[in-house]
């Protein structure tokens, strides 16, 4: 074992072996070049450096962290350094540019010294282990990931210290402000844009089952739920429990009446940094919806260091369907030095898989998405920026995703693996969503002034076939047998946050902020009865209605909300501190409805009914109480005591408003939760854990008029508790491995229902579409192939525990999605800039369930929807 005997000064070497040290420094010829003080290898940057030669990567470096650099230019050598991208705290990032280079990197004052680990020199054929010096008081030693012999290979390091330089900081935006992932006190996944890339996973469903809490359904065809921690009634046509954001603005609606369905959007992972999930509710910080925990969306930002870009093509297929494709590009181009624009495109198609037999269509669910994005940043000095960007999305789905079980469960016999009968051209769905946005920074010294306004529109079309519930009725009004339904939803959302955040004293941060934010929804519809064969509409007409219309209407909605919100964190010692958070919310819900046809009698209305304006006003509070106790930078533990809420509201049948029940209360969530996180054996291991227990009050049920099961109504009818605890391990044990894995136990479940309810529920029940039981492992590894290239390979087993449906009425009892595992694997190689990924989804082929029919409108339990099949690809990408 090489003895690294503490000296003084710097490292020693013989004459004869030791290389001419370069010095790498961003301060000559620059404005910078008063003396500096001890380099700062702690601070976040937000770094863009392409795959490159080593010795330009760590020139990059040094530009980009203001930081100098003493390189040893033999050790360099001809090696290449991977790209790291994004914000990282410095340290960390130099490691990463070091990995497989056998290189360390010592700090003396204001100078970084980069240097092998274990230099060796040679005299008169003997090899001699070369003593480094010791390190003063601001002097610092950090490994990389492993040692280059004479030849180019590798050998390993000590694998503590080596995992310690591999570690690269993860950081979030949980709490509105950049912090490692160890210290904010909320359970967050993060997962990086290069994880979904690589593992081809382009909308949540790909990879929803990765993520302790979550679960996803969809609720009606074509429209995705989801919900954390087991917090969801679900139903159709109610409020969402998470919120989503995309660089801290709210997307999509936050209020939602009469059936109008709030589906989670899938953006498009190309322009991501990452995808953070939060765990819990979110009230105080992200307002009203968030009562069950927030997805958020980070965007890559433009750079005014470099001229850059990347480029991507693959192809892909799927068991049982066809084929797909996958093309992404994007450029970065500094017009100045302080001003950088970003423009991005993508298309893709995720092949079909499905048959429709009625129609003698094949693969009738492939979809399609379409992604533009250009973003400015202006950031005329270092104390104030300005960033702006829009993005288009479009995305396309060719049919319904549900299959048909044959007889006797079904009405049709003889049907095969993933089979449809469902009329022609039915089932489609288009979204279409445009961002816009505008973050204006500006600090003074320690404080931060931030803007956030965002402006959004948001549309989904689709047509469905009703004709299994509702084909009868159409013959008998009609006389056709063919019924389709079919909308086209349209919100805009305008939001402004501004919030300051500034330490009053050196012990006490304190952030406040107002928000404001005022949605627009129309949603037009049509039922009609048609022709099954070729969709012609019916000619019978009532009323001078188009022919086969059976009910044609439209609901206007409008949500706004005002809210001020504060957090402080006192820091009583050093170790310890205490975070609290308020927020009071004044919300106002607007809705009217019109519409006509021989339907309204059946609901009993006239055939042409108006439903005057109704608005209601509602004041929810929220708070956060949340103490944490650090033992050292890498352990801590809190408690977390917090709230969350989602809009009340009106019902709208007029039978329901005369019987005294015409609005709803928000309901509530109030979660209590203990949690621990930290990097132990010099960050070999990783882990994150907590126990938590959320009150849900005031349940915003839907239930029905036992005189009438048509008429159906919401009331604040029922209580419910979800506890329980999650664990999260990732272990480094060599080089470049990568070992992980988490278990989440929920136990969700009502415990008060109204005496007089509808539903077939009871207290003891659980709640919807959260497994008891999930989990998950994976396994990654890096290693070198050549002094240029190097592989990857990784892989990962997913299971998710049986859930239960939605509530339901008249006798119907819950539906039960039974539990399945999912194996996925992927590897590739790395050359200079260039990447191949390849990848293999669900390698088993297995069929877990999202949804069965009793969850759909028409409640047919014969239609199911799978996990998509065994999916494979491959990719080949360029950074320039």
């Amino acid at each position: 074992m090489t003895d690294r005997t503490p000296q003084s000064g710097t490292h020693a070497t013989s004459s004869r072996s030791m290389p001419m040290m370069i010095l790498i420094t961003t301060l000559a010829g620059s404005a910078v070049a008063p003396a500096l003080a001890a380099a700062d290898l702690d601070k976040t940057v937000d770094f863009h450096i392409p795959a490159q030669p080593l010795d330009s990567a760590l020139l990059e470096f040094s530009k980009q962290a203001h930081v100098q650099l003493a390189v040893n230019s033999h050790s360099v050598g001809r090696m290449s350094a991977p790209s790291v991208d994004g914000p990282l705290v410095a340290s960390a990032a130099l490691s990463e540019l070091l990995q497989h280079s056998g290189l360390e990197f010592v700090t003396v004052g204001n100078t970084v010294t980069v240097s092998p680990i274990q230099a060796m020199s040679k005299s008169d054929g003997a090899t001699q282990p070369v003593v480094p010096t010791a390190p003063s008081a601001n002097t610092r030693i950090t490994r990389a990931a492993g040692s280059a012999d004479e030849g180019g290979g590798t050998r390993a390091a000590d694998s503590s210290q080596s995992a310690s330089a591999s570690m690269a900081e993860v950081l979030v935006s949980a709490e509105k402000r950049d912090e490692r992932l160890q210290d904010v006190p909320v359970p967050v996944t993060a997962i990086s844009s290069d994880a979904l890339v690589t593992s081809g996973s382009r909308r949540l469903q790909d990879y929803y089952n990765k993520i302790p809490g979550l679960s996803l359904t969809e609720v009606d065809d074509g429209f995705t739920s989801v919900a954390i921690r087991g917090v969801t009634a679900g139903g159709i046509g109610s409020s969402p429990t998470v919120s989503t954001v995309v660089d801290d603005i709210p997307f999509g609606a936050t209020f939602i009446v009469n059936g109008y369905q709030e589906s989670v959007s899938d953006f498009d992972p190309s322009e991501l940094q990452r995808v953070e999930v939060l765990r819990g509710p979110q009230g105080t910080l992200y307002g009203a919806s968030s009562m069950g925990g927030l997805i958020k969306y980070v965007t890559v930002d433009p750079s005014t260091d470099r001229l850059g870009g990347h480029l991507r093509v693959g192809g892909n297929a799927v068991a049982h369907g066809n084929e797909g494709y996958d093309v992404v590009g994007n450029i970065n181009v500094p017009l100045a030095d302080t001003f950088a624009v970003r423009a991005s495109g993508s298309a893709r198609r995720d092949p079909g898989y499905i048959d429709n037999v009625f129609s003698h269509q094949d693969n009738v669910n492939s979809f399609e998405s379409q992604t533009a994005r250009l973003a400015a940043l202006w950031k005329p000095m270092d104390d104030f920026s300005i960033k702006l960007s829009a993005q288009y999305q479009r995305t396309q789905r060719g049919g319904s995703s549900e299959i048909d079980l044959p007889a006797p469960i079904g009405p049709t016999p003889g049907l095969k693996d993933y089979q449809q009968v469902d009329l022609p051209d039915t089932g489609w769905q288009r979204q279409q969503f445009q961002t816009y946005s505008a973050i204006i920074k500006k600090k003074w010294g320690e404080a931060e002034l931030t803007s956030l306004t965002g402006y959004s529109i948001k549309q989904i079309s689709n047509l469905q076939d009703y004709s299994p519930a509702l084909g009868g009725l159409a013959n008998a009004l009609f006389g056709v047998g063919g019924f389709v339904i079919g909308g086209h939803d349209r919100l805009t959302k305008l939001s402004q946050e501004l919030r300051l955040s500034l330490p009053i004293t050196s012990r006490i941060d304190w952030m406040v902020g107002v928000f404001y934010t005022h949605e627009i929804s129309r949603v037009p519809y049509l039922f009609r009865a048609v022709d099954p064969a070729t969709l012609t509409p019916s000619s019978v007409a009532y009323g001078g209605l188009a022919g086969g219309t059976a009910y044609q209407g439209d609901d206007p909605q409008s949500y706004l909300e005002y809210a001020g919100f504060t957090d402080i964190t006192v820091k009583l010692t050093d170790e310890f501190d205490v975070q609290l958070g308020a927020r009071e919310s004044h919300n106002k819900l607007g809705y009217s409805n019109y519409s006509i046809g021989p339907f309204n009698g059946l609901l009993g209305q006239t055939f042409y009914h108006e439903q005057p304006q109704l608005t209601s006003t509602e004041n929810p509070f929220t708070y956060l109480l949340s103490p944490r106790y650090k033992f050292s930078p890498d352990l801590m533990v809190y408690a977390r005591l917090a709230s969350g809420y989602r809009p009340g509201g009106f019902n709208i049948n007029p039978v329901i408003r005369a019987s005294g029940f015409p609005t709803f209360r928000h309901d509530t969530t109030k979660s209590y939760e203990i949690g621990t996180k930290g990097d132990l054996f010099e960050k070999m291991l990783t882990f994150d854990a907590s126990v938590y227990y959320i009150d849900w009050k005031d349940i915003q049920l839907e239930l029905t008029d036992p005189a009438d099961v048509t008429v159906k109504y919401t009331l604040n009818a029922g209580r419910a508790v979800s506890k329980g605890a999650e664990l999260a391990l990732t272990l480094r044990p060599t080089q470049g491995l990568n070992l992980s894995g988490w278990a989440d136990f929920n136990d969700a479940k009502l415990t008060e229902l109204p005496p007089n309810s509808t539903l077939t529920a009871k207290p003891g029940d659980r709640l919807p579409y959260s497994a008891r039981w999930s989990a998950g492992l994976s396994a990654d590894q890096q290693f070198p192939l050549t002094d240029k290239l190097t592989g990857f390979a990784g892989a990962s087993l997913s299971y998710v525990g049986d859930r239960k449906g939605q509530f339901l009425t008249g006798g119907i009892l819950q539906g039960t999605f039974p539990s399945y595992v999912q194996a996925d694997v992927n590897g590739g190689v790395m050359f200079d800039t260039w990447k191949i990924d390849a990848f293999v989804d669900n390698v088993a082929d297995r069929r877990g369930v999202l949804r069965n029919g009793n969850d759909s409108l028409m409640g047919l339990p014969y239609r199911v929807t799978y996990i998509r099949p065994r999916t494979y690809g491959i990719s080949v990408s360029k950074d320039f």
